[in-house]
């Protein structure tokens, strides 16, 4: 009960705006843990993790507006308390303990990763997903040690106090077995991975945010030039669209952290953010970055309001796609209409502007700049590259199509 109530504090503080003080949430939330903790152990004997447990479950039930700020915050808790852990419990091994059962520990540690943890690996992933290679990686690098650190060393108090000396012994070997598996897997888990193929890729692919004409396009330039691409939209229709000409698409909330991490935002070279309005476009970008810092991020950026400044772009670490403002919508429109294409060309094929070569027509829009060998997004710097992929003027008799006023106004500024 006490874990429950001060899960639903939790969980009503968060959701009440006025009680929701910046920057204070997440000591507040600390502190009434703490304080359950602490009262459900003074109500029942070692019962104040239970409480915290279920508070947790609460606020996970109930939600809160800021619920991504905790678990954040919980995993860098997590990271500093199991250090801490690690160090308070080590404190009490004695370096002669260790070397006197050394041999006997070595013995223990081969018997753990050559046949305890594969067997129970064996044993727990029986019906699921993994393939055969997954659960050998998982067996070999899977155990952490903190939960069986922190039970030596209540056996080792407990044993000590009724006067047995194998406690220390038993601390020790536990120790010394989780030093050795550590290091065993810490520096062969890479190896390991490599050799069983099961390490993830990095630094690979696009994620567009928006299925739009103008966004398929880009992302058909780009799968043709040897990239993996995925589109993010929320709008049915789009995502049909996009799949018919052959394109991978997830269907969800783009500025949904959960969507991004389901798109692999983490292995991804980077992300392109392609809808009409530049604060989506912005938010998406700092979502994406602050899942992964390394990310490159781009957006389409010409709203007429000019919410988004250059200097908000800078401070995200983004740059604007083609280097200039352009009105996605009515791009949109007029690749759907045919009256606008893409083509793939080479430095000089334009022509040349007052005896200088360009590479760029009027009223084309630069998408992708072939860069090291491989296409990305193209910037302000584009006029300086050998090869470019434009949305330029159809050469195609245009379909019949009604015209629209907004298609008269230029779509590049």
């Amino acid at each position: 009960m006490i874990g429950f109530l001060a899960g639903l504090v939790i969980s009503l503080l968060g959701r009440w705006q006025r009680m929701s003080l910046e920057g204070l949430g997440r000591v507040t939330t600390l502190a009434l843990v703490v304080l359950a903790f602490q009262l459900s152990n003074v109500v029942a004997h070692e019962s104040g993790v239970v409480a915290a447990v279920v508070a947790g479950m609460t606020v996970g039930t109930l939600g809160t507006q800021k619920q991504d700020e905790l678990i954040e915050f919980k995993e860098e808790l997590s990271i500093l308390f199991i250090g801490l852990l690690f160090v308070l419990l080590a404190a009490n091994v004695r370096i002669a303990e260790i070397i006197a059962l050394a041999d006997r520990a070595a013995l223990v540690a081969a018997a753990l990763v050559l046949a305890v943890r594969p067997l129970s690996v064996l044993i727990s992933t029986i019906g699921t997903s993994l393939s055969g290679r997954q659960r050998l990686f998982i067996a070999w690098i899977g155990p952490r040690g903190i939960v069986a650190a922190a039970v030596a060393s209540l056996f080792a108090t407990e044993l000590a106090a009724r006067g047995a000396p194998e406690g220390a012994e038993f601390r020790a070997v536990v120790f010394l077995t989780i030093v050795v598996t550590v290091t065993l897997a810490g520096f062969t888990g890479w190896p390991m991975g490599k050799l069983l193929g099961v390490l993830a890729k990095i630094n690979q692919g696009w994620l567009i945010f928006g299925a739009n004409r103008v966004a398929i396009a880009l992302a058909l330039a780009l799968k043709e030039s040897g990239e993996e691409v995925l589109l993010i939209d929320r709008n049915r229709d789009a995502c049909a669209e996009a799949e018919a000409a052959g394109l991978s698409v997830l269907m969800g909330n783009g500025l949904d952290a959960h969507t991004l991490l389901r798109a692999g935002v983490e292995t991804r070279r980077g992300v392109i953010a392609m809808t009409s309005n530049d604060e989506t476009n912005l938010l998406f970008v700092q979502t994406a970055k602050r899942l992964h810092r390394a990310l490159a991020g781009w957006l389409v950026l010409g709203g007429a309001k000019g919410g988004v400044t250059s200097h908000m772009i800078e401070e995200e670490g983004a740059r604007v796609l083609g280097g200039r403002k352009m009105d996605i919508a009515l791009l949109a429109a007029l690749v759907e209409e045919g009256r606008m294409e893409t083509q793939q060309r080479k430095r000089g094929e334009a022509g040349k502007d007052n005896g200088k070569t360009i590479v760029r027509r009027a009223g084309e829009v630069p998408l992708l700049v072939k860069r090291g060998g491989r296409f990305v997004p193209a910037g302000e710097d584009y006029e300086d590259a050998d090869e470019l992929v434009l949305l330029t003027p159809s050469s195609q008799p245009v379909r019949p199509a009604a015209a629209t006023e907004s298609a008269r106004r230029p779509a590049v500024r």
